[in-house]
């Protein structure tokens, strides 16, 4: 899917992003975001992040 964006030269939606990403890249891209930003991704989730934090 994300060829099809690619080759007509358009914006490539957000979700096509992870054709192109594997699991762990998306991980290393996801450790290097800070608290803030990871928090909030987790609220819009509805996950709780708080739960996962490591001392």
């Amino acid at each position: 899917m994300a060829n099809h964006y690619l080759h007509k030269d358009v914006s490539l939606p957000i979700w096509t992003t992870f054709e192109l990403l594997s699991l762990g890249e998306f991980g290393h891209f996801v450790s290097c975001l800070n608290q803030n930003c990871k928090a909030d991704i987790s609220k819009s989730l509805e996950y709780d992040f708080l739960m996962i934090q490591m001392p």
